[in-house]
């Protein structure tokens, strides 16, 4: 037994050493193309990059303070208030602008088909925008408030520690009551929200006959095709997702605090989601291949040559 949880942890570590590397340089080249792209800007975008940067934020934390607990040991002095404070505020700051912006990106994509017309008048309103994406962080910082100021470590047993919120004046019960807030309200609630969107988007793109009828058609198959891109960001988000709140919710049933390695294993996903974003653009979306290969190709020969005129 011991000698499997020494080959899982020393697995973990050399997870974490891959995926850090591969979040940082894909997110980083999703917010350069976003900032590049001034003239042709959609909301969607806006979303994507809002999306990028809270990957970009929890994915590095989480990894660099793991790595940091990996390679100092896996015993129970290995973590401190510290690393609780901030890889749990990392991780549900991640997560909350990430959920919302998946919301908020299904519901684009809801009038981008049903009410295309609507739509169209809002895509230009950059205001609106930044309005939406500031709600979006502040509503999530709001969620992460709790986390920094009472989150420590907390011993279980011998040689086995978790992160909880304090364990004395009612801030046990409190614990329960935020964890159980936070499963509600950043994980059931926004994937049912999400789920009768995407079920209603489902019906109009590939059931509903009048929409596929010209001359309509080839709009239609462009939305299908942006559609199918959030669909699958979504589904990978909720995949990924699925260990870490399914811990919280074995603590919360059980009564009692799980293993640090349950948490390290389940935030291994989420790291794993926050890395995924930019390969799933890069495989399915042909404008986003094209200002990529733009971008790497003005890296490469900028000082050469000046760049062609479009």
């Amino acid at each position: 037994m011991a000698l499997a949880v020494s080959f899982l942890l020393v697995s973990v570590r050399y997870t974490l050493m891959v995926l850090l590397p591969v979040n940082l340089v894909g997110n980083s080249f999703v917010v350069v193309i976003f900032l590049k792209m001034k003239a042709a800007r959609q909301f969607s975008d806006f979303l994507l990059f809002n999306l990028a940067m809270a990957d970009l934020l929890f994915g590095t934390v989480v990894s660099i303070c793991n790595l940091a607990f990996h390679f100092a040991g896996a015993g129970g002095t290995a973590i401190n208030d510290f690393y609780c404070k901030i890889t749990g505020g990392a991780v549900y700051l991640g997560c909350g602008v990430s959920v919302f912006t998946l919301a908020a990106i299904a519901l684009e994509r809801h009038g981008a088909v049903v009410k295309p017309v609507r739509a169209r008048a809002r895509m230009r309103d950059f205001k609106r925008h930044r309005k939406t994406v500031q709600i979006i962080w502040v509503v999530a910082l709001a969620f992460v408030s709790p986390i920094v100021v009472f989150l420590k470590k907390i011993d279980v047993a011998e040689n086995i520690v978790d992160c909880g919120f304090m364990q004395k004046e009612g801030m046990a019960e409190f614990g329960r009551i935020y964890d159980a807030l936070v499963v509600l309200l950043l994980f059931f609630i926004p994937n049912c929200f999400m789920c009768c969107l995407y079920g209603k988007l489902v019906y109009k793109l590939w059931c509903d006959k009048q929409l596929n009828r010209k001359p309509r058609l080839a709009l239609m198959n462009s939305r299908d095709k942006v559609t199918k891109v959030s669909f699958l960001i979504t589904m990978v988000f909720t995949v990924c997702w699925v260990p870490y709140y399914l811990r919280t919710l074995l603590a919360l049933v059980l009564g009692r605090r799980m293993l640090i390695l349950s948490l390290v294993v389940s935030r291994i996903f989420i790291v794993v989601n926050s890395c995924a974003n930019p390969i799933i653009y890069t495989l399915q979306c042909a404008r986003f291949r094209r200002h990529l290969k733009s971008l790497l190709i003005c890296r490469k020969k900028g000082r050469k040559i000046s760049p062609p005129k479009i």
